[in-house]
């Protein structure tokens, strides 16, 4: 009846799958129904992500439900993340502290913050770049444009 569509697979296996679950959600304090199904989800990437054996099982149970196994697809974005986060570390490292420095009081660090430090603030520019840009424009004109203001 699905004809290959997950989704629609999903949506016919809802009814039997609730009658099964429910119980075992009632016991460990879940919600029952689909938020239920999403809170158990996240818990089991989360672990998995740090434990083969339950990437391992949550790959299992898709497969027996006739679904396609993730963990394959949660460690590996997990160690690119990982990988990711180590080579950012790294080029700030090579970097002088009078660079490093400048970044990091940007960031809402300390001047002297660490590379590592550094690194897990960056995602937080955009919206610090945001924040500064409304607090600018909030200003008169005639506090932004002219000799040796924002706008000089």
């Amino acid at each position: 009846e699905a004809d290959g569509n997950e989704a629609k697979y999903l949506s016919l296996l809802a009814p039997t799958a609730g009658r099964m679950q429910d119980p075992v959600f009632k016991r460990f304090g879940l919600p029952l129904g689909q938020r239920g199904v999403m809170l158990m989800k996240m818990a089991v990437k989360t672990i998995a992500a740090h434990s083969e054996s339950v990437a391992e099982l949550a790959g299992d149970l898709r497969e027996l439900l006739g679904l396609e196994r993730e963990e394959g697809t949660v460690n590996a974005l997990v160690h690119e993340a990982d990988r990711q986060f180590s080579d950012l570390v790294s080029k700030i490292s090579k970097k002088p502290l009078d660079v490093r420095g400048p970044l990091a009081v940007a960031l809402h660090l300390p001047y002297s913050a660490s590379p590592e430090e550094i690194a897990r603030e960056i995602p937080k520019i955009k919206q610090i770049v945001q924040d500064i840009v409304e607090k600018q424009m909030q200003k008169p004109r005639c506090e932004l444009v002219g000799l040796g203001r924002v706008l000089g």
